[in-house]
């Protein structure tokens, strides 16, 4: 009994000695270490848990377990409970989401190598491994990302699918999601992008303002998914673009920060975590066991439609407005998320006929073109599920004529010389013009209305007219008559034509238009191009 004591006495006491000698043998390693370089210290940043990184990698030197810790975490299955919200360890936290924690140093072996030799040589630091984030635009990446949503009223969720990769060092994917609350957020980090990287500029700012257009209520689902055929666009652009700039990887960070993160090992990913009536963009990232992660797959930006068996509601603020010719009808939008578009009516007596050929899906207006003052019209909103409203009724009134005569100072001359003459004196229904000639010579009217009539003096020495509306060139007229002169014989004088319809354009989208008139340098019968105008009627 006594023997197996002492035997186990003196294997105790040779391990203490074994301990002994290698933390004194430590210790001597410290003692003859160069000083850290500052791109050492750097590196090792400051502290205690600079402090604790030199002693780490101290104590693997002595015990040859150099080994890395593998960071790659399990890869739960796409849709479960454990796969909601998976951060990897190296990411910001967003919105409180639980991060993975770091992986742990493995503790040496017992039966490792024996002590090695300290070198001077050699730092007393490893170096660090890439961010877990930090791309690599020479990885293979995930392509043809592509989603689709499937909807149930307790049950919404997008189905992701993509082209996977094929590298020995492969690990996993991870799937960024941002929802619509998100999007000023990553707006804003794309702004910066754009202050580092003047090429991204263009889509930033056409990608603040498509997020700004799809905060608006109710559009309808054809002008939901061109706007976000637009976000899809300019996200492509710009994390091409960041990809590509080392100086942006802080602003790659960011987004993720801002994200909810989903790793899995499959080419698909069923996202049950949406709700309906929203907005959510996805891109997808393959992750390799250097840390390093491929650049962003294309994205995919979605609307999650509510749809509803029940009719919209009865369209709001319908009004009916007259030019003769021309009705324009105009009504607020519907509210409703699953909204596919309208159709409006004409009543010929109590039956409805329909103007529209197709379903009205962009904006809230129609023009009928040959529609008169006291035309009853109606407009009924319809769903993706074809479920109709109830109509809304109006009856057409003219729209107020504004007049803007020769001496109107809302007309502009840019071009030639356009002399003030009066012939009210010289003859019955004489009147005030604009008279120009010279091919070019140009006057200019902005106005507000939908239709725009010219109207203009007919005599001998005229010519051609061109009129332009918004820059293209909507009518000619030749203005030359027979007319506004006194015979050399002595025989009665010959009248010109006054306040002659010269020129009418109906149906224009509503807001500011620009009317040019312009001489066109193109003679009348008596060989003279001089061309006028007396005044232009806008409604």
């Amino acid at each position: 009994m006594r023997k197996s004591v002492m035997k186990g006495f003196w294997k105790h006491l040779a391990a203490s000695a074994g301990i002994t000698a290698i933390f004194l043998a430590s210790a001597l390693a410290v003692s003859v270490m160069p000083a850290a370089t500052p791109a050492v210290r750097a590196a090792e940043g400051s502290g205690a848990s600079a402090f604790a990184r030199s002693f780490t990698a101290m104590v693997r030197e002595v015990s040859g377990a150099t080994a890395r810790p593998s960071a790659a975490t399990a890869s739960p299955a796409p849709g479960s409970v454990a796969a909601a919200r998976p951060t990897p360890a190296t990411a910001v936290p967003a919105r409180g989401k639980e991060v993975s924690p770091a992986p742990t140093v493995p503790a040496p072996s017992p039966s490792g190598p024996s002590v090695p030799d300290v070198k001077p040589d050699v730092p007393d630091v490893e170096p660090d491994l890439p961010a877990a984030s930090a791309i690599n635009p020479g990885l293979p990446a995930p392509s043809e990302l592509k989603g689709e949503y499937v909807y149930t009223p307790r049950n919404p969720r997008i189905l992701l699918s993509w082209r996977g990769v094929s590298h020995p060092q492969f690990r996993d994917y991870e799937v960024e999601k941002w929802e619509g609350e998100d999007f000023p957020a990553v707006a804003e980090v794309y702004s910066y992008l754009a202050e580092i990287d003047p090429g991204a500029a263009p889509y930033a700012k056409d990608l603040s303002y498509r997020f700004e257009q799809a905060g608006e209520a109710g559009l309808t689902q054809t002008e939901r998914e061109e706007v976000l055929a637009y976000v899809r666009k300019d996200v492509d652009a710009l994390n091409a673009i960041m990809a590509e700039n080392p100086e942006a990887a802080d602003l790659w960070e960011k987004l993720l920060s801002i994200a909810d993160r989903y790793t899995t090992k499959k080419t698909w990913f069923n996202d049950k975590y949406v709700s309906a009536d929203g907005y959510y963009l996805y891109v997808v990232v393959a992750r390799y066991g250097t840390g390093e992660t491929s650049a962003p797959s294309g994205s995919v930006a979605m609307y999650t439609y509510r749809y509803s068996n029940q009719p919209p509601a009865v369209p709001t603020g319908f009004i009916a407005t007259a030019y003769d010719p021309g009705v324009a009808l105009e009504w607020n939008r519907n509210t409703e998320s699953d909204l596919a578009g309208y159709d409006v009516y004409l009543l010929q007596g109590t039956t409805p006929v329909k103007l529209n050929a197709e379903l009205i899906t962009r904006g809230t207006e129609f023009f009928h073109m040959t529609g008169a003052a006291g035309s009853s019209y109606q407009v009924v909103a319809v769903s993706v599920t074809q479920q109709r409203s109830s109509p809304a009724t109006a009856t057409a009134v003219l729209a107020p004529a504004r007049i803007y005569d020769a001496d109107n100072p809302a007309w502009l001359y840019p071009v030639g010389t356009w002399a003030r003459e009066n012939y009210a004196s010289l003859e019955v229904g004489g009147r005030v013009l604009r008279v120009s000639s010279g091919a070019g010579s140009r006057a200019s009217l902005t106005f507000t209305g939908r239709r725009v009539r010219v109207f203009s003096a007919r005599y001998w020495s005229c010519g051609t007219v061109n009129y332009y509306v918004d820059g293209q060139l909507k009518g000619t007229f030749d203005l030359y008559h027979d007319g506004g002169y006194t015979p050399d014989d002595g025989g009665p004088r010959k009248p010109a034509l006054w306040q002659q319809k010269t020129f009418e354009i109906t149906g224009l989208s509503k807001g500011q238009h620009t009317l040019v008139v312009e001489a066109s340098g193109i003679p009348g019968a008596e060989g003279f191009d001089f061309v006028n105008f007396d005044y232009a009627e806008v409604r």
